[in-house]
């Protein structure tokens, strides 16, 4: 993810409708990487039972990704 990451923030965005959607977006992959991160310290320490949250606060922000995708124009 943080080539991805990496990548997607280092496009120069043509309008100020493009530079708030690369603003969300990377915030949105920032938090997904920061989630993913804290879910595998999670289960590397034992927490199984905090897992069930983690994971769906990942879909959650899956689920905001996806409705960034179907607003633009492919």
């Amino acid at each position: 993810m943080d080539s991805v990451g990496t990548q997607f923030g280092s496009v120069q965005p043509p309008t100020p409708e493009a530079v708030r959607l690369r603003g969300q977006v990377t915030q949105l992959l920032d938090r997904s990487r920061s989630v993913l991160s804290e879910l595998r310290i999670t289960a590397r320490q034992g927490g199984l039972s905090d897992l069930p949250r983690l994971a769906e606060q990942l879909r959650r922000l899956s689920e905001r990704l996806r409705r960034v995708q179907e607003l633009v124009p492919t």
